[in-house]
This record gives C-alpha cells, sequence and structure tokens, in this order.
C-alpha cells in the first residue's frame, strides 16, 4: 500500500489538475458573486439568479477540463480506498478486536485492495486518453 505521505504528495500533473479545478471554481464564485442592481432602487445588492450565473462558461470550462477533473476524482478515490485498506489492516493487526473482527477487517481491506488496483486501471486509461 501508499504511505500517507507519498498520497499527499503533489506532482506537475497533480498541480494542474488542481489550476483546473480552482479555474472552474473561480467561474462559479464570479457568477454567484456579481454585482446587480436591485429592482425599484439605485442600490447595488449581491443576487443569486438564473440570469447571474454564467452557466454556458462554467460548462465550456468544465468540457475542456473534463478529462482532467474526471482524473482528480479517480485518484481520490483511489487514494482514500488504499487507506481505508491500510486503516483495517492495522486494526486486524492490532488486536483489540475479537476473531471475527479482525477476519472481516481484513476480508474487507483484501476487497479494498481490488478496488483500488481496478480505479488504478482506469486511471492509467484515463491517462491514456490524452
Amino acid at each position: 500500500g501508499k504511505s500517507i505521505t507519498e498520497l499527499q504528495t503533489i506532482d506537475k500533473h497533480d498541480q494542474k489538475r488542481l489550476e483546473n479545478v480552482r479555474i472552474l471554481t473561480d467561474a462559479v464564485n464570479a457568477g454567484r458573486n456579481r454585482m446587480v442592481p436591485e429592482k425599484n432602487s439605485s442600490a447595488m445588492n449581491l443576487r443569486n439568479g438564473p440570469t447571474d450565473f454564467p452557466m454556458e462558461r462554467l460548462l465550456q470550462e468544465a468540457s475542456k477540463r473534463r478529462l482532467a477533473l474526471a482524473r482528480v476524482g479517480v485518484r481520490f478515490g483511489g487514494s482514500l480506498t488504499s487507506v481505508q485498506a491500510e486503516r483495517l489492516r492495522a486494526r486486524a493487526s492490532s488486536g483489540t478486536t475479537n476473531d471475527l473482527g479482525m477476519r472481516l477487517a481484513v476480508s474487507g481491506a483484501d476487497t479494498l485492495d481490488v478496488l483500488a488496483d481496478a480505479i488504478s486501471s482506469l486511471d492509467s486509461g484515463l491517462k491514456n486518453l490524452k
């Protein structure tokens, strides 16, 4: 399994993916925080409304970055699955649970490892789509 520090390291590809997520977040926030005049008033107020949200722009940006966003989600899911498998194994080896609890923890960890491998394969497949 991967260690926690290994999972937390960010390479240049991860950095680019995070930047893509930031761009989409900024696009969403720009639409939410647009200053618009309120009806029958000269005051400017923050208002959320369907006409204020730049949905078309958000969809365009998301479309451009859909593969990167998919990989971010897949890698996060894979990392989370691996960490949970490690936790279950640690619980089983700690001796604080009964025999049935240990067997269930080991079985769950094995199942999560299979899932993590499948997620890793999916990530590799997405990586090759570039």
